[in-house]
């Protein structure tokens, strides 16, 4: 027994010819098969032979089924019964069949790659007769056009070599289009055919056309085969020119208004779309000569074309219509379009433009260039658009304001390319515009290093000596001090920036001596570089005014130059005693209070002038006049705010160069740095509204990442900032300074008056009793002077006004929790620490305090120690002096330092103690001119006294009475 799948060629009643899966049966003896239809129900595990491609090809064969085809074009609540009683012919042909014949050629491809044969169905049993043959390839098409008088046209088909003759032949029609006929037996294929065409051929060799009918059937039938077939004619010319196509691409805005480009093909005056069948020809039928041209099309170049555009970033979106892979907006196209205009031009498009608004169309490309100039650069640019050349600057504010839209003289529209306003944003937003070009000062050079494609100075090798400098610059011999490894790091940093005449901003924390890397420059300026003094001048002050009479003995004493050190009030004193202590040869001088000079041009004799920032606000008409060598701005967080009156007085200031020293350079915001980078480098970061709008708002509200690198890299070289934890191996585990403070006005006098009225009464009581019999009365008086030099509202609650020692903490406080630190603070009076407790409550600074009336001191010690958000402690020297272990804390503060060294020791071994992985900094504050600075000078005299001063009167006893006398003078 023979069991097969076979196809069987039958004619469905209702929806045409089709092939019909079956099961061949054929017994051993017997001449024919039977067979069985295999349904979509039929289990396809009992066919022989299935594999993944029967089961296709089955699969294919059920969607033509009467059921399939009514689930596909049946109308809802329409039977099937309904449906194909209802069916009408011209639906039939224009739907139903091409549906059909679709797939039947699908299933005919597979069952000859898989050899499932095909058999003439005539009844429930084939033969072998009945077998058809699926032939391998297409017939040739040829039709031979005559016309003389009339149009006559003859039909040769060719099989391989042999020609093919459908006179008297029965043909069974498979396909309509493509061709898929049956003949002797023999399944035929025609591609580009319709079957019909072949039937009149079966009864006649020549097929004659109406006359009336040849210009129709020129320019349909005839016009048709000849783009498709092989036309032989005589009586008229088919032309086959040899044409040069060209590709177009035509910019218009789609139904949804955003821009597209429309691709076509052009062979000559004949348009193609690139989604029609490419292997196609073009033919043109000419009605008067009755000719036709027919122009083969280039379907490898075409294609070639397509491709291009797809690899510079083009997708198809529907039919002939193009955009960009990712476009978000009409720009993008326009700028793709020029960016590619020369690429496109040269592989043969043409690119034309169907918008209302003109846009420019073809390359953009720029030419920048950079001439040095003294202190500073100019950039000069040309951007070139086809024949305008428009100078760069004229740019300006269309990338500032992000204005895309640049019109040219001849009204067109150019599209600034979108990476422009990136790359070059930050130019016009720093650089100042001259007539023709941007002009920037050197110490912008890092903003035109990072310009790609720009003729330039050698940046690196020019500023070498600032980004990379090996050199060891030596310390001056006028400094009186060993600087330690980073305070001399900083020295040369200052001294590179000095070379270029840069300003630069000292951010170190505080306590890292910027006070002495500072005179350590100074001193070096002013004695070996160009600030050198001509003599060391006069120490008498009162001879200046003669000297104004004798111009020769003035230009003995008159330096070259004279810098100027401005610092809050109460730390002018610390100036003058740093200078005098660190580098005893800068001639220096103080221009503060209501005795100060008003004849500036007496400067010139001096070295330094140190003054305040008050001073500055209230002179400025007459010190902008002065022109100094270096400014030094101490603390110069004070002119963080660029709208504030001491900001624009300081930048009114003449200098040669200019530095600022700050422990927080940025407090509240970004515009905080601005200020003070505006001020030592004005222009270097932009002005303000630019600064906040390209880089404090970005960064500070977005996060921009890159915006920040980009101020680092311009910033960098002008600051040096270091905290303590980074230089913590050239500190010392222990490092003590003592703070003078000065005291204001309101102070002074009350101090004043105090201190001659206990000194009067005090005197007349030891003259009559003597001391032994005095010391707590002794005592009370000078705890009541200590308490007036530390803040006389510890004495008297209605004083209103300032204290010189409590700006100088609070101005401390603020630093040291800017820079996050922890920080022990401790007092001898309880009164004390409520003050800065007022300033902390004001400030909103979490902290917490120890004193004899706390009760939970553990769980204060361990909030304070393991809290990162808690950066002060406030402690009473007697109820936290000893017991504790306060290793978090790296700075300690004595605001009113205990006379007793040991009792001040155990209090800072508070946090210096074993367990402390950090270097400790300690700050005493002691008011210049009172009794805490005398004390200090007499614990170094007598020890003993200093031993035991407050813990026993035996030491009050043993001092003379001019000794307590020099105590109140």
């Amino acid at each position: 027994m023979i069991k097969k799948l076979i196809l069987t060629y039958q004619f469905n009643r209702k929806v045409g010819a089709i092939l019909q899966p079956s099961i061949a049966i054929r017994e051993e003896k017997s001449a024919f098969y039977n067979i069985t239809p295999v349904l979509p129900e039929t289990n396809q595990i009992s066919i022989a032979g299935t594999n993944e491609d029967i089961q296709n090809m089955l699969k294919i064969c059920f969607e033509y089924t009467e059921k399939h085809i009514f689930t596909v074009f049946g109308k809802v609540k329409q039977t099937q019964t309904e449906f194909y009683q209802e069916i009408e012919k011209k639906f039939l042909q224009q739907h139903i069949r091409p549906y059909i014949d679709k797939r039947l050629i699908s299933v005919l491809r597979i069952a000859y790659a898989q050899s499932v044969p095909v058999y003439y169905k005539q009844s429930n049993n084939v033969f072998e007769t009945d077998k058809l043959n699926i032939t391998d390839e297409p017939l040739a098409c040829r039709f031979h056009f005559d016309y003389q008088e009339k149009l006559r046209y003859s039909l040769s088909l060719q099989y391989k070599d042999q020609t093919l003759s459908l006179k008297d032949q029965k043909i069974f029609i498979l396909c309509e289009e493509p061709s898929v006929f049956i003949m002797n037996q023999n399944i035929y294929f025609i591609e580009d055919f319709n079957t019909k065409k072949i039937i009149p051929f079966i009864n006649k060799n020549i097929i004659e056309i109406p006359q009336k009918l040849v210009d129709e059937y020129f320019n349909t039938f005839v016009r048709k085969l000849i783009r498709l077939h092989n036309v032989t004619a005589s009586g008229f010319e088919i032309n086959r020119p040899i044409v040069r196509p060209h590709a177009q691409l035509d910019l218009e805005q789609s139904l949804n208004n955003n821009l597209t480009l429309n691709l076509s093909f052009s062979y000559e005056h004949i348009k193609v779309r690139p989604d029609q069948n490419n292997d196609q020809a073009i033919v043109e039928f000419h009605p008067n000569q009755k000719s036709f041209t027919k122009i083969e099309r280039n379907s490898s170049w075409e294609l070639e074309k397509i491709d291009m555009l797809q690899k510079l970033g083009l997708q198809k979106r529907s039919g002939t219509v193009y955009t960009l892979r990712d476009q978000v907006d009409d720009y993008m196209l326009i700028e793709w379009l020029n960016r590619n205009y020369e690429k496109l031009r040269s592989a043969g498009f043409r690119i034309n433009s169907n918008l209302e608004k003109a846009y420019y169309l073809q390359n953009i490309d720029i030419e920048l260039k950079i001439k040095e100039k003294n202190d500073w650069f100019d950039l000069y640019g040309i951007v070139k658009l086809g024949n305008f050349e428009i100078p760069f600057v004229k740019l300006r504010n269309h990338i500032l304001k992000g204005n895309r839209e640049f019109q040219l003289p001849d009204g067109t529209i150019a599209i600034i390319p979108e990476a422009w306003f990136s790359e070059y944003r930050d130019l016009f937003g720093l650089g100042k515009k001259e007539e023709d070009s941007l002009r920037f000062r050197k110490y912008q050079f890092d903003v035109l290093k990072r310009v790609q494609n720009i003729e330039k100075p050698d940046f690196k090798a020019q500023f070498k000596s600032l980004l990379s400098d090996e050199r060891n610059f030596e310390i001056p011999v006028e400094i009186n001090a060993t600087l330690r490894t980073y305070q001399k790091a900083g020295y040369e940093w200052m001294r590179r920036l000095r070379e270029f005449r840069f300003g630069g901003c000292l951010a170190d924390d505080m306590g890292l001596g910027k006070t002495l890397q500072t005179l350590s420059l100074l001193a070096f300026h002013h004695f070996h570089g160009n600030g050198k003094a001509n003599h060391k001048g006069t120490d008498q002050e009162d001879q200046q005014g003669q000297l104004d009479l004798f111009s020769d003995q003035l230009k003995t004493l008159e330096r070259q130059a004279t810098s100027l050190i401005i610092a809050p009030a109460s730390i002018v004193h610390n100036w003058e005693n740093e200078a005098q202590k660190f580098a005893p040869s800068l001639k220096i001088k103080q221009h503060t209070g209501n005795a100060r000079t008003q004849n500036i041009n007496n400067f010139r004799f001096y070295d330094l002038i140190i003054t305040t920032y008050g001073v500055i606000r209230n002179d400025i008409n007459q010190l902008e006049k002065y022109h100094f060598d270096y400014i030094v701005i101490d603390e110069s967080q004070h002119i963080k705010n660029p709208d504030s009156v001491i900001y624009k007085a300081v930048s009114r200031l003449q200098a040669q160069n200019k530095l600022v020293l700050t422990g927080t350079p940025i407090e509240n915001s970004l515009t905080d740095l601005w200020a003070q980078l505006n001020f030592i480098n004005p222009g270097l970061t932009g002005s303000q509204k630019w600064f906040r709008d390209y880089y404090a708002v970005p960064i500070e509200k977005n996060q921009d990442q890159q915006k920040l690198e980009k101020l680092k890299k311009l910033t960098t070289p002008f600051v040096l900032r270091r905290t303590k934890n980074e230089v913590a191996r050239d500190l010392p585990p222990l490092t003590e300074q003592t703070i003078l403070c000065e005291m204001t006005e309101d102070q002074h006098q009350l101090y004043e008056e105090k201190k001659s009225a206990t000194r009067n009464a005090l005197m007349q009581v030891i003259s009559h009793d003597g001391i032994g019999r005095n010391t707590t009365l002794i005592l009370k008086a000078l705890n009541e002077l200590r308490q007036m030099a530390n803040n006389p509202l510890l004495l008297d609650e209605n004083y209103n006004g300032n204290s010189g020692k409590t700006e100088v903490v609070a101005r401390h406080l603020e630093n040291l929790v800017a820079e996050k630190h922890k920080v022990l603070i401790f007092s001898s009076y309880v009164k004390h620490l409520n003050l800065v407790e007022t300033i902390c409550q004001s400030r909103e600074w979490p902290y917490k305090v120890l004193t004899g009336q706390t009760k939970n001191r553990e769980d204060i010690i361990q909030d304070f120690q393991d809290n990162e958000n808690i950066h002060l402690f406030l402690i009473s020297l007697k109820a936290g002096g000893v017991g504790l272990n306060l290793t978090a804390a790296d700075y300690v503060m004595m605001l009113d330092p205990w006379w007793n060294p040991a009792a001040e020791a155990q209090a800072i071994n508070r946090a210096h103690r074993i367990g402390q992985d950090k270097n400790v900094i300690v700050y005493r504050y002691i008011t210049k001119g009172t009794i805490e600075e005398k004390i200090l000078i007499l614990q170094s005299k007598k020890q003993k006294l200093s031993d035991e001063l407050i813990d026993d009167n035996i030491a009050l006893k043993n001092m003379t009475t001019e000794e307590i006398e020099n105590l109140f003078k």
